[in-house]
């Protein structure tokens, strides 16, 4: 049996801040309480009501907010105008830290959902708490406690990692900013830890991007803080995460590498996470506006784990198995639901060499693996070429190009790769060799040559060495000609 939360909203006294008050709470509650302490003190409380309390924290993606109207959420229309609820309420912290541990919050009070309100509000917050009182019929308080750039470190208490001397190295290793705190636990010590004597049905968070500078440890660092959460608020409430969206800023594999983290953090039992890389409208922003589906599938994991209502698929794709068909690697997934995909190509695939370093490759649709590809170059030096690059410095001898096009040149015949940046930017010494057939695709697929003579020529012209032809006699007299 669930436990009843009493939240209430009151001009004079807030309830997050009576939880430590060894107060007298009468048998019945209407919306209307006088609370007895002693003979001389009176508190009054009114427009109670009893319900659902979940607490939303994180950083800017959770603080993402109905009036950021410079960067507004794409998928939210006029709900803001329109939310008028009396059983939904919000309590909001404002920005604080501190290096020691606060007993009371500087700042909040509980306010019913109104226009005004809701304005205010973190997006994925409200639907998730609207929806919850929807379906579970339940009154609903939302209490946010979020920082846009704040790390993970700042919301562990001290005792957490304070045993463990390379772990509380590596979580004060983090690159100091101006917009936020960076020292472990000053958040924890002022948003989180007053709420502590608060029982709270809940957490969603939605954190990560800050972390990216060093992902390999996110996950220790991330279940710890589930765990000290629980120790302190006396209660296994469940944990339900969102996995950090896609975004072209990123140190190299760093985005990849920290959502593989989060992952691994669904080892702690009453955690689930949910992901949202087909709902990034641009890569090159990271804050994705696309804002009420995420709050929604949060609430949907909750409804069906927590609230046990059925009939609702919250769950996300997941690997299953690799299998190497000849020089093909199939991938198979496990999925609750159809799988989708956007365009004609599956991009962000990598594949990893016996050596350890990873490839940036793709997933062809229907066998179009020549299919054209647009790529930043910043993208490509970041995150395509770095494998290649230590290929050429451990002494490789040979290195193959791609099938694609890249930015509408073969790559086959791409003098900027294979010249400027392979043999003039890296030094390589060795031979760049082409796939099967590939330079004859450039006159019959990607159609840039009138003929294949034309075809192995731009080849060769462009810094090609070694060709896999069938067509010997063709390639020698191209040579000739060059």
């Amino acid at each position: 049996m669930k436990k009843i939360i009493i939240f209430a909203l009151s001009l004079a006294f807030s309830a997050l801040t009576f939880a430590q008050t060894p107060l007298r709470l009468p048998t019945i509650l209407s919306d209307h309480a006088v609370i007895q302490q002693d003979a001389d003190v009176k508190i009054e409380l009114t427009d109670i009501i009893l319900g659902e309390v979940w607490l939303a924290s994180g950083q800017s993606n959770m603080e993402f907010a109905f009036r950021d109207y410079d960067r507004s959420a794409l998928d939210v229309g006029d709900e803001v105008q329109n939310a008028r609820n009396n059983e939904l309420r919000f309590f909001r912290i404002d920005h604080d830290y501190s290096v020691f541990l606060q007993e009371h919050l500087s700042s909040g009070k509980w306010e019913v959902c109104t226009p005004e309100t809701a304005d205010k509000m973190s997006i994925i917050a409200y639907y998730f708490g609207k929806t919850v009182n929807e379906k579970v019929g339940a009154p609903v308080g939302m209490i946010a406690s979020y920082w846009g750039g704040s790390s993970v470190q700042a919301r562990m208490p001290a005792e957490s990692y304070a045993r463990n001397r390379e772990l509380k190295a590596k979580a004060e290793d983090l690159t100091p900013v101006n917009w936020c705190p960076t020292t472990p636990s000053s958040l924890y010590n002022s948003m989180i830890y007053p709420l502590k004597n608060y029982r709270i049905a809940g957490t969603i968070w939605y954190q990560g991007e800050t972390n990216t500078e060093h992902p390999d440890t996110y996950s220790e660092l991330f279940s710890m803080l589930i765990r000290s959460w629980w120790r302190e608020f006396d209660t296994e409430f469940p944990f339900y995460f969102v996995q950090i969206a896609p975004w072209n800023g990123y140190w190299q594999t760093s985005g990849a590498l920290l959502r593989e983290q989060q992952e691994l953090t669904l080892a702690v039992p009453k955690t689930g996470m949910i992901s949202v890389g087909d709902l990034v409208n641009d890569i090159t922003d990271i804050h994705p506006r696309i804002k009420r589906q995420v709050g929604m599938r949060l609430v949907n994991l909750a409804l069906s784990e927590y609230y046990g209502i059925s009939g609702l698929q919250p769950y996300f794709s997941k690997f299953d198995k690799m299998q190497i068909m000849k020089n093909k690697a199939i991938i198979s997934v496990k999925s609750y639901s159809k799988l989708a995909y956007k365009g004609k190509e599956i991009s962000g695939f990598q594949i990893c060499g016996a050596d350890g370093n990873f490839v940036g490759g793709s997933q062809p649709s229907n066998g179009a693996n020549g299919s054209p590809t647009d790529v930043s170059e910043r993208t490509l030096r970041e995150v395509f070429f770095p494998p290649f690059r230590q290929s050429v410095d451990a002494g490789a001898m040979s290195l193959m190009t791609a099938h694609n096009e890249l930015n509408s040149v073969p790559c086959h015949e791409n003098e900027w790769l294979m010249t400027d940046v392979l043999r003039g930017e890296w030094g390589f010494k060795g031979f760049v060799v082409s796939d099967w057939m590939d330079i004859e695709h450039i006159y019959d697929l990607h159609a840039t040559a009138e003929n294949l003579k034309e075809a192995f020529c731009q080849s060769i012209m462009a810094g090609m060495d070694m060709q896999s032809s069938k067509d010997e006699d063709l390639l020698k007299e191209t040579i000739t000609v060059k």
